[in-house]
């Protein structure tokens, strides 16, 4: 299963991502080894399916990468996405678009804005998921990309668990920058 958050972002030093997301695969790879060598029900079959799983989904990552950046990965080119694919030359209140593009489903949401996170009356949020699966079937997870051009994993969004338990991965600024005021919050 991979760590989320694994490739925490692609657009912020567009000459370096390729570089920061190989580095981010061998340190992925040391870290399942190490806990994989320490857990005496793994054996070496296992890891190496593991680790083909993960190869797998780091290779889509990284050819992905390339086709995102050169159409542009700021918030703002996704958004003018969504509304070109629904033929509209303004941002409406509401709206929702998803489609898929190499191996993610994009989603952009236009909503009301959540005072928790903004102070915008009017929001918008751009989610990917990817369509690849691992040996057991598990993907990825869901992320948002925040103002930084950063991808966040939902996991590290939320502030309670469903029960109401404190998250400890919470990160308050990741989701304030992924609830992005449409017209820059006015």
């Amino acid at each position: 299963m991979l760590v989320d958050g694994v490739i925490g972002g692609v657009a912020g030093a567009l000459p370096s991502v390729k570089s920061v997301l190989k580095s981010s695969k061998t340190s992925l790879f040391k870290n399942i080894a190490n806990k994989n060598k320490s857990n005496p029900s793994c054996n070496g079959s296992a890891l190496k399916a593991q680790s083909s799983s993960t190869q797998s989904l780091e290779n889509n990552l990284l050819n992905n990468t390339d086709e995102i950046i050169e159409g542009g990965s700021t918030t703002q080119a996704f958004l003018q996405k969504a509304l070109k694919n629904q033929e509209l030359d303004s941002v409406p209140n509401r709206m929702k678009e998803v489609w898929t593009e190499g191996d993610f489903k994009y989603t952009v949401r236009v909503h009301e804005g959540n005072p928790a996170y903004t102070n915008a009356d009017s929001i918008y949020r751009v989610s990917r998921q990817s369509t690849i699966l691992d040996a057991n079937g598990q993907g990825m997870g869901l992320q948002y990309l925040g103002t930084d051009g950063n991808w966040y994993a939902e996991s590290v969004l939320k502030e309670f668990f469903k029960d109401g338990t404190k998250n400890p991965l919470f990160n308050e600024v990741a989701s304030k920058m992924t609830h992005i005021p449409v017209n820059g919050g006015k």
